[in-house]
């Protein structure tokens, strides 16, 4: 799947109100991603890289994510924090910056791998290569994927999707019937990885999980 079509989902399930649409949004939106990427949509969609226990963090900064902004954007550290100071999010800011970028048709796998070689980049030499990925991923994502990606790389998301959305989404989208959920939640405390747990339901259904 686009990236691009990623971020239209998560821009129409930020303007959703009701859990239950919110619900059927996401089922929506897992039945239409391949198999290989739906462990790495259900993380991004939390804001995550991977399931908590792996405690897998970006380990980016405020401040270094206005100049990395500003690398991207051909701006300057000043212009980047003085807009964040305005709009009080860097995802907006990021977003109003590259209005005028097209995306390079970035795939889900392909910006989740990337976002995992930030969060991977570590000893000498750390900080200047996470901003160096950055600065390349930023460089080909829409005005849209710009806003979502830079409020994970943050860790405010704002999208209010928690587990127990994620779950009831997976067995309406897998099983049919969100009734079912109790199927997915068992799995999900057997194995604590919320994106396997919805990956093997749809790969193997409910008997499988």
């Amino acid at each position: 799947m686009r990236l691009q079509d990623l971020a239209s989902s998560f821009a129409r399930l930020e303007a959703t109100g009701p859990r239950l649409a919110a619900v059927r949004m996401v089922a929506e939106l897992f039945s239409r991603l391949p198999e290989s990427e739906l462990e790495a949509a259900v993380y991004l969609l939390q804001g995550q890289l991977g399931p908590p226990y792996e405690g897998v963090e970006l380990g980016v900064g405020e401040l270094l994510l206005v100049r990395i902004l500003a690398r991207a954007y051909h701006s300057s550290e000043a212009v980047v924090a003085g807009r964040y100071r305005r709009a009080g999010d860097l995802g907006l800011v990021a977003e109003s910056l590259a209005t005028e970028r097209r995306s390079r048709q970035l795939t889900v796998r392909r910006a989740y791998d990337a976002l995992l070689d930030v969060a991977q980049a570590s000893g000498a030499g750390a900080v200047e290569r996470k901003t160096h990925l950055l600065v390349a991923l930023l460089g080909r994502a829409s005005s849209l994927e710009a806003r979502y990606l830079v409020r994970i790389v943050q860790g405010r998301l704002r999208l209010g999707i928690g587990d127990a959305t994620v779950i009831e989404a997976t067995a309406l989208g897998a099983f049919g019937d969100r009734r079912k959920k109790a199927i997915v939640e068992h799995a999900y405390n057997v194995r604590s990885d919320l994106g396997a747990v919805v990956r093997l339901a749809y790969a193997k259904g409910e008997r499988g999980l």
